[in-house]
């Protein structure tokens, strides 16, 4: 029994003292891991706190960069849209001169086309101009002749009436010889014959359609005092203006059915073709 507690006091004394070495060994351990924890610790501190000022710096600098990113974004959009203005201004700067190109272009297709057509006009206007510079030289000849013409039919004219006014005063003659020899043929008295009337001219002062046969009426401005009587033939007609290129014209034949002193009326006996006698022709005795 004292070897059995011997032993087991052995046993305990034993196991007293593994327990007392494990303990020492862990506590021994723990100590170094925890002194090795807090030397990690304070290099995992210090390492943080070298990272937090690398942030804090980096931080810094990459607000600063994107400031100064955010400024150059600012101006280069700025610049971008000054240079999309100015692009567009261009663009359209561009489009007006193309189109004013267009323009001058179409102007000159027009002004070369209207050249042309001028050209072709001026060439037929040169044909028709030589043409009527012809037919004018064939017209002044025509002319010419015309007027030679109607000088000789002036000159044969004046002649005439020289020949008749010669006629007229020998006529008169031979009526005062035979009234003052009181010659009769038995049938009727020659002194009874109407003298023909002198020669004069006057004008047409109106015009009126006869009620008697429905032969037109005309008053002029000759009477008795210019030796007009009933009976009397006179002759119309409508004077012409050379500048205006009008030639005389031949109206008609008139016989005096009303005379006064100063007016008388006659009835239109004879009317020349297309001849419309109107106020203010001339009548005469000359014709």
């Amino acid at each position: 029994m004292g070897r059995l507690l011997v032993v087991v006091q052995v046993i305990l004394a034993v196991c007293f003292m593994a327990f007392a070495g494990a303990v020492f060994s862990v506590q021994t351990s723990w100590k170094e891991k925890a002194t090795n924890l807090d030397q990690q610790l304070t290099t995992e501190k210090d390492e943080y706190e070298r990272l937090n000022k690398d942030y804090e710096a980096l931080k810094t600098d990459t607000n600063e960069q994107i400031k100064n990113l955010t400024d150059s974004e600012t101006g280069l959009k700025v610049e971008r849209d000054n240079l999309t203005r100015e692009l567009e201004d261009k663009q359209n700067k561009l489009n007006e001169e193309i189109k004013a190109s267009d323009t001058q272009r179409e102007v000159a297709r027009i002004a070369t086309l209207e050249a042309e057509e001028r050209r072709k006009e001026a060439v037929e206007l040169r044909k028709q101009n030589k043409k009527l510079h012809d037919q004018n030289n064939a017209l002044a000849a025509i002319k010419r002749a015309l007027e030679d013409e109607i000088f000789n039919l002036d000159v044969k004219e004046q002649n005439t009436i020289q020949r008749q006014e010669r006629l007229v005063a020998e006529l008169a003659k031979l009526r005062n010889l035979v009234r003052q020899a009181n010659v009769s043929d038995g049938t009727m008295n020659v002194a009874d014959v109407k003298e023909p009337p002198p020669l004069v001219e006057g004008r047409v002062t109106e015009t009126k359609r006869g009620l008697r046969n429905g032969n037109d009426l005309i008053a002029f401005s000759l009477g008795s005092d210019d030796g007009i009587q009933l009976g009397h033939g006179l002759s119309v007609y409508r004077t012409g203006d050379k500048q205006q290129g009008r030639r005389p014209k031949y109206l008609g034949e008139i016989k005096v059915v009303h005379v006064t002193p100063d007016r008388a009326v006659g009835e239109v006996v004879l009317k020349a073709k297309n001849g419309v006698i109107e106020k203010g022709d001339n009548v005469t005795t000359k014709l």
